[in-house]
């Protein structure tokens, strides 16, 4: 069993991508690894995920309160197919 069988699939992640990267296949050749801390979030966009974002980059409230106000703003507006609900999915039209 490889590496890549081992993978377990997490949320927010695509199958496709996790299938185009089981056909490039095997441990990487030259023998190295890095390891990288990946942090993931739900799909979609609230004001908890604005927060966590705000967080990660470990900026000042007054900014994560500018971001809030952005996205209360952002989700008033209307733009049909070009807007996301809060979920992440494109609106219907």
């Amino acid at each position: 069993m490889t590496a890549l069988d081992e993978v377990i699939v997490k949320d927010g992640v695509d199958q496709e991508t996790v299938d185009a990267v089981r056909e490039v296949g095997g441990a990487y050749k030259y023998g190295w690894e890095t390891e990288i801390e990946m942090e993931y979030a739900p799909k979609g966009l609230n004001e908890d995920i604005v927060r966590l974002i705000s967080d990660k980059n470990e900026e000042p409230e007054w900014m994560t309160e500018w971001r809030l106000a952005a996205f209360a703003r952002w989700k008033k507006l209307s733009g049909g197919d070009l807007l996301l609900d809060v979920r992440g999915h494109q609106r219907a039209s």
